[in-house]
């Protein structure tokens, strides 16, 4: 069992404390601790430490100077304590100094072989604003409706339902570039001789966009250089393909309504007036994947902005395998197919980990395993959350989901030596006993190997083994309305949240069913289980688009690009927040994200700051009066907001003198409606 608290009992020693400034308050909390005389006789000094925090706000401050009457002195670390030791047993001064705060002086009696405690709180010497701002996942819980309401479940049978939600896109559009000094009048009778129309003048970027002239129904005189009309069928179109003898070249011409977008670009190339061509790929609102059931059941994935994050990557970019170790899976699920590389089965002890029920009971794995990586965009079931990871099954637990932890642990050196990027592990135990299962995820993680796993779903204040280990990431659920799942697992040892669902509203996926009517279905199921493996895919998408991380980086950045809930900062329902595909996708932490103080007609008023890494800002020599707090997070570093960005706003009434504490400001994501405006906040007074 790990200790979580080692509560220290203190005996309070006289102390008299001078504050030098009425806004500034000291606390000395003095206690013992053991001697250090070294065997030479009683110790003659002690030690001062304590901690720096901003006065009426309570935020650590760095870099402050703390210095005794002695001479010692230190600056207070990042977190703002300080520890000074071997300072003489008796009374000694003390004062504390910042650029920007006011100085703190005060007394304390320091005594032979004890430790004194003092915590110091600076007031400022111009008005600030300190807070904390979050990233919030675009998604609306309200328009998201119940989805186990509002429609039946379907039919335990495997069906191919409905047709692609996204309608066929043409690239036709070619963006050119002209050899330097040609204007486009210089190109225009070239390229419309070749059989191409100029339909655009970009002069900022300094290209022009032309398309086929058969694009506008003149395909049958259209030619690449050098040759004439390619011969074909009767709508114009050549039998020829990529790497015969008859694909175009300037002498063997062919009709450019029958060129793929790329070799239309390598063909334009060979103009005497073009430096380079390429197609002009298409942008969508967002990546819409055509299986049937996501749009109607899958609420799941928008909580966590993954449409929007799919614009940007879908697990293809890299090789990435992912590690399921579950009850199995269905080997033969049509939504797993193309996704499944080789496994084991430790309950039987073969290479085949396929599911086995128990009568009457769903498939645990199957289900997890569609959430993590169901094969996606491909017109059947569902969607998983990385469209391109790879899934590694690996059975460990029964028909009836009950397992041990020594096959647990051997399951997770499997998976590792058997090359795995990243294990998920929805389940989990009241403890490991023998250490064998905190053995193999601390092998994991020294191999570089990302471990997530399930809180456990008994509404407790501890959370289960694996999950509790600190090199786990260790996921509690949220329901539809990104509330805390009442049958969570919490405590300090929860790493993230992800949507688990509930009774209402559950987690929708593939899955097998032992009963009659039975075999490869989707169903519905809700716990910690099923939160998890959407942190796992998550993971997946980060690992595709950014490559090898280690799990301390994969760890900080889904943490730091999280939407915070419940209480502000970390806690124990949510850990540091409901994951936000987008924000890690773009790596949006709020080290990137500028704060300033605007004044009604919206220009900036204050110095502009970024904010830091654990989402806390301040913004010193504030005005004070009624303004407004801006911050605005500029993912994609454009210098203009737009679609993909973050910004928010809200009231603030700064005092005359002294720091205020603002409430929580959420910068929400920015949608088409919203692009193309200035942001001012880059905007910083001058002095």
């Amino acid at each position: 069992m790990r200790i979580r608290h080692n509560p220290r009992h203190a005996a309070v020693l006289p102390a008299t404390l001078t504050v030098a400034i009425a806004a500034a308050i000291a606390i000395l909390l003095p206690f013992i601790v053991a001697g250090c005389g070294g065997g030479s006789g009683p110790s003659t000094t002690g030690a001062i430490q304590g901690k720096v925090t901003l006065a009426g706000v309570g935020s650590p401050i760095p870099g402050v100077l703390v210095a005794l009457g002695s001479g010692q002195s230190q600056f207070t670390s990042a977190d703002g304590r300080f520890n000074l030791t071997g300072v003489p047993a008796k009374r000694q001064s003390i004062s504390a100094a910042k650029p920007g705060f006011g100085t703190w002086q005060g007394y304390a009696d320091v005594h032979a072989g004890q430790s004194i405690r003092c915590d110091i709180q600076l007031g400022t010497s111009s008005p600030m604003v300190a807070g904390r701002a979050t990233l919030a996942n675009h998604y609306n819980p309200a328009a998201a409706g119940s989805a186990s309401r509002r429609a039946p479940a379907p039919s335990p049978t495997t069906r191919a339902l409905g047709s692609s939600l996204l309608g066929s896109t043409t690239i036709d559009r070619i963006q050119v570039q002209l050899r330097p000094g040609l204007s486009v009048a210089d190109a225009k009778a070239e390229l419309t001789h070749a059989g191409y129309e100029v339909v655009d003048v970009l002069p900022l970027s300094g290209i022009i966009v032309v398309r086929p002239l058969g694009s506008s129904g003149n395909a049958g005189g259209a030619r690449l250089p050098g040759g004439s009309p390619t011969p074909g069928d009767a709508t114009g179109r050549s039998s020829a393909s990529p790497g015969s003898s008859a694909w175009p070249s300037p002498s063997a011409p062919r009709a450019i309504s029958d060129l793929t977008p790329e070799h239309s670009a390598a063909a334009l190339e060979m103009l005497s007036s073009v430096e380079w061509a390429i197609p002009d790929s298409p942008m969508y609102a967002t990546a819409i994947p055509n299986d049937p059931m996501y749009a109607e059941f899958q609420w799941h994935y928008r909580a966590i902005s993954l449409p929007y994050a799919w614009d940007l990557a879908r697990g293809v970019e890299r090789d990435v395998v992912i590690a399921v170790i579950d009850t199995g899976v269905s080997m033969t699920h049509p939504d797993l197919q193309g996704k499944l590389v080789p496994g084991w089965d430790f309950i039987g002890d073969d290479p085949d980990p396929q599911d086995e029920p128990d009568p009457g009971k769903y498939s645990h794995g199957t289900h997890v395993a569609g959430t993590i990586a169901a094969a996606t965009n491909n017109g059947i079931g569902v969607a998983g959350v990385s469209w391109g990871a790879s899934l590694m099954p690996i059975r460990v637990l029964n028909g009836n989901g009950d397992g041990a932890n020594s096959l647990v642990a051997e399951a997770i050196r499997w998976a590792v030596d058997h090359g795995a990027d990243i294990i998920n592990l929805s389940l989990g135990g009241p403890d490991d006993g023998s250490g064998v299962v905190k053995a193999a995820v601390d092998y994991a993680y020294s191999r570089g190997v990302t471990v997530v796993a399930a809180a456990g779903n008994e509404s407790s204040s501890r959370v289960l083994y694996p999950a509790a280990y600190p090199t786990v990431i260790a996921v509690s659920a949220t329901g539809l309305a990104n509330e805390f799942a009442s049958y969570s697992n919490y405590g300090p040892d929860i790493t993230v949240a992800a949507p688990g669902g509930t009774g209402f509203d559950p987690v929708f996926s593939a899955s097998f069913y032992n009963g009659a009517g039975g075999g490869n279905i989707y169903s519905w199921m809700c716990g910690t289980s099923m939160a998890a493996p959407h942190v796992s895919g998550l993971i997946g998408l980060i690992l595709a688009r950014f490559g090898p991380m280690t799990p301390d980086s994969v760890a900080s950045l889904i943490t730091s690009t999280s939407m915070d809930l419940g209480q502000p900062g970390r806690d124990d329902d949510f850990g540091a927040g409901l994951v936000n595909a987008h924000a890690a996708l773009t790596r949006s932490t709020m080290d990137r994200a500028v704060f300033a103080i605007m004044d009604q007609e919206g220009h900036a008023i204050s110095q502009s700051v970024y904010g830091n890494l654990d989402r806390t800002f301040e913004i010193r020599n504030s005005p004070s009066g009624a303004h407004t707090l801006t911050g605005w997070l500029d993912s994609n570093e454009s210098g203009t907001l737009d679609r993909g960005d973050y910004y928010g706003s809200a009231p603030i009434t700064i005092p005359a003198s002294g720091a205020v504490l603002a409430p929580m400001l959420t910068l929400t994501y920015v949608d088409n409606a919203n692009t193309g405006a200035k942001v001012a906040v880059h905007q910083t007074p001058a002095p």
